[in-house]
């Protein structure tokens, strides 16, 4: 359509008038000058001029209104014109026999008559193809493999149509979907990853480098792999630097602690909440020479208890502040201060862990049913037994029998009563050997109160008790 000219499209439509006007009154069509139609063929024309007014409204509109191609009146009009013209062309075929049948002489008219007619016609059904194929089916087409790409995943559009009309709105309203939808795919992305980043066992230091890179390898978050992990210290209110990308010496320096409330990162440390920047501007105190435009997202790594950081993200100066892009940053914030304050447990659990396995007293724990979970080295040298003879195996493997079972069961019922236990006992070795050990019993209880597991600390006094017993024994002998 964009091919032709209005003049152009208009010709067919001039020339059927002329000819309708030549049969009716008498004058010059298609290059000949024609007498008016006999009276036994003026039914065919009155015929063909009826016709004719029902198909001419619509295809004046057309060519009036080529700009709305797109709209519900234009698809409309279409289907009107193509209704109309089938009829339209018989009846001037009906008007050509008729005069074919007048006279011979007239043969070679009625032929020029019929190939104006059929010009006219061919023109309307070339038009509404075209109008059809470039202005709707083609973008439906579009739209329809974008689709099918989507499905499978591929969110990547090269949709043509731009004109500003219903076809373009919808086609812009799927590319906004489209990029909502890979966001959240990337942000999903981003979660999995730092998800399998915790897992692995490596220093704070290298996880938070690691993290960093993953978040900015998602093209959209930034304009380059340029950005900031600070972690808080909440006592001091200062963010200290940890892990960066791309920052220039200078800013390092400047930036190796940020008091809470200074420059954009300080201020969502104090506030709490995402901050966002265009460009440069007052609240960018932390500068240096040189600086080149930029905006910023600085997102708080905000943990179940408390600020445990803040996130911060370079952007193309100019950045539109994006609601939805801010919603992810902050959930991507939350899940990064979780891992955080979880890798921060855990290496204070591994330090206890190595604490508690190199201590001199023999430490090990039970399920509530009194199974042995984990014993120390301690526990082994006192005992004899290897953790892999303990493991699975309930405290009566050290028993001794010098006790009556009313003394173990006191024990037991202190600790399935939430209380702890302190005494001697004498325990047995693997070998059969005794040794007396000062012991401190306590119940291990979750969150909700429960009892989970019960601890055993036991110091070996054995050769403090046989000291006692000479002391013991002296004192008596004084007696005597």
């Amino acid at each position: 359509e964009r091919g032709y000219s209005a003049a152009l499209l208009q010709e067919p439509f001039v020339e059927f008038e002329a000819a309708l006007a030549a049969l009716r009154h008498g004058g010059p069509a298609a290059g000949l000058r024609l007498s008016p139609v006999p009276p036994e063929a003026l039914l065919q024309l009155e015929s063909l001029e009826t016709r004719w007014l029902a198909f001419k409204p619509d295809y004046e509109w057309l060519l009036a209104n080529r700009d709305k191609r797109a709209s519900p009146e234009f698809a409309l009009r279409i289907e009107k014109i193509e209704a109309s013209a089938k009829p339209l062309l018989a009846a001037a075929q009906a008007v050509v026999a008729a005069l074919g049948r007048r006279a011979e002489h007239l043969a070679n008219t009625a032929v020029a008559l019929m190939a104006v007619f059929a010009a006219a016609a061919i023109a309307v059904f070339l038009l509404a193809f075209r109008l059809m194929r470039r202005n709707i089916l083609s973008p439906l087409e579009e739209l329809a493999a974008a689709t099918g790409k989507g499905a499978a995943g591929d969110y990547s559009l090269s949709l043509t149509y731009q004109e500003d009309d219903e076809l373009g709105a919808l086609q812009r309203s799927f590319a906004g979907m489209c990029a909502a939808l890979k966001k959240d795919r990337d942000t999903r992305k981003i979660t999995a990853d730092l998800l399998v980043l915790a897992m692995q066992d490596e220093s704070m230091d290298s996880f938070l480098k690691k993290a960093l890179d993953t978040i900015l390898s998602v093209p959209w978050f930034t304009v380059e792999p340029k950005g900031v992990i600070f972690l808080a210290d909440n006592a001091s209110k200062k963010l200290a630097l940890k892990a960066q990308s791309g920052l220039p010496e200078s800013l390092l320096k400047t930036c190796v602690q940020v008091p809470f409330g200074r420059c954009l990162c300080g201020r969502a440390a104090e506030s709490g909440e995402v901050v966002f920047a265009e460009d440069l501007d007052e609240r960018h105190e932390n500068t240096y020479e040189n600086i080149k435009s930029h905006g910023h997202y600085c997102v708080p790594l905000m943990s179940s208890t408390g600020l445990t950081g803040v996130l911060a993200l370079y952007l193309a100066p100019g950045h539109v502040n994006d609601r939805a892009e801010t919603a992810q940053l902050g959930s991507v914030g939350r899940l990064l201060a979780e891992l955080i304050e979880k890798k921060r447990a855990n290496a204070e659990l591994r330090k206890m862990a190595e604490i508690i396995q190199q201590a001199s007293e023999a430490v090990f724990i039970t399920e509530i049913d009194g199974r042995i979970t984990y014993v120390n080295e301690a526990f082994e040298r006192m005992s004899g037994f290897t953790g892999k003879e303990a493991l699975g195996r309930t405290p009566n493997l050290i028993k001794s029998g010098e006790y009556p079972p009313e003394y173990y069961a006191e024990m037991w019922t202190s600790m399935q009563q939430g209380r702890s236990w302190t005494g001697r006992i004498i325990n047995k070795r693997k070998d059969g050997a005794l040794y007396t050990v000062q012991a401190s019993l306590f119940p291990v209880k979750n969150a909700g109160g429960e009892t989970t597991s019960y601890v055993a600390i036991q110091e070996d006094v054995s050769n403090l008790t046989e000291v006692e017993e000479q002391l013991r024994q002296s004192q008596k002998m004084e007696a005597v």
